[in-house]
């Protein structure tokens, strides 16, 4: 759990009740928080993310991957064009608020959006049952009723790639809710994480290397950015392991949950994916909570993070109104000169 100079210092003739002692403590709690933390996020997103692609090709019978195409165009433009104002809002805005407002609407998006799929899903299980009555079967588009051989070639196209997909109004609000609140959680899910992994991991490995007295080596500068180094370097492996855990195991347990919801009545095994989507959003509510609580505890263990540095951008700003307090106050010198 922590590094060799760490482990040197805990031996060392120090006490265990120095503030140095107390501090590495609650620096070493703080981490193992942040790794329940990062494991229930990871493991709800992946499972999220896989399960999302079994259901958008649900939603068009297997017979299109278009909705598949389109929330992964969605979510890439979403991450590109709103990701660096998120960025900001993370400059500028305390820690503490800056994780209660990610944790919470990314996981009550993802929430929100397991209960829209989970609608749709059974709107396709009615149809697929023959349910001649349910208005969603009379506007679904099929290529080769629809698109007449006198038609463009582009047309037919089109219409060949939107066969099986539910066309009719409460699917469609459905779908683009389904796009805009998963690409949502997206840029929330890629701005906590790097908000996590290069801010208050960094905090933490500061406040390390700072614990360590210079008795240990002689020469203070370089103890201290050996365990800074140290520290930071084992934060992140254990992060990416955690990350690189939850996409190898995710799948399978997602599909065992998949196969495990099936009443075998249907001849496309494993086709009912209703269970699954509640699932999944069970999955992310829990995490909610852990992911809130444990980031609020180790706000609070470590006092450091309420200390937020001045951002570029706000440096700026206050450069810019500087140099205009100055040219006015001269222009008025001027003036009475």
């Amino acid at each position: 759990e922590g590094t060799p100079l760490i482990t040197a210092y805990d031996d060392a003739g120090t006490g265990n009740n120095s503030p140095a002692m107390a501090r590495l403590r609650s620096l070493r709690q703080a981490r193992r928080l942040l790794y329940v933390s990062h494991l229930f996020s990871q493991f709800s997103e992946m499972s999220w993310q896989f399960c999302l692609v079994l259901f958008l090709a649900a939603f068009a019978n297997y017979e299109s991957y278009l909705l598949v195409s389109t929330y992964g165009v969605a979510s890439g433009l979403a991450v590109c064009l709103f990701g660096s104002k998120a960025g900001r809002f993370i400059d500028g805005t305390n820690r503490l608020v800056v994780a209660q407002r990610f944790i919470w609407t990314e996981n009550a998006a993802v929430l929100v959006a397991t209960l829209l799929c989970y609608v749709l899903l059974v709107k396709q299980k009615l149809r697929n049952d023959g349910d001649s009555d349910s208005p969603s079967s009379n506007h679904i588009i099929e290529a080769s009723s629809t698109a007449s051989m006198d038609s463009p070639r582009i047309v037919q196209i089109i219409m060949s790639r939107l066969e099986g997909i539910p066309l009719d109004t409460v699917s469609v609000l459905l779908l683009v809710g389904i796009h805009v609140l998963g690409a949502t959680a997206q840029i929330l899910d890629r701005g906590f994480v790097v908000a996590i992994e290069r801010d208050w991991i960094v905090v933490m490995s500061r406040l390390a290397s700072s614990s360590i007295p210079p008795s240990i080596n002689n020469d203070e500068e370089d103890n201290s950015k050996e365990v800074e180094k140290a520290w930071l370097s084992e934060t992140n492996v254990t992060m990416k392991q955690i990350d690189l855990s939850c996409k190898t195991i995710c799948p399978a347990i997602a599909g065992f949950f998949i196969a495990a919801f099936d009443d075998g009545t249907d001849q496309n095994h494993g086709s009912d994916l209703t269970g699954a989507a509640l699932l999944v959003g069970a999955l992310n509510g829990a995490a909610l909570f852990v992911e809130y609580s444990c980031t609020a505890k180790i706000y609070h263990l470590i006092p450091e993070l309420a200390i937020k540095p001045q951002s570029s951008q706000s440096r700026l700003d206050k450069l810019a109104d500087s140099d205009d307090s100055n040219t006015t106050i001269t222009s008025s010198s001027r003036c009475y000169s």
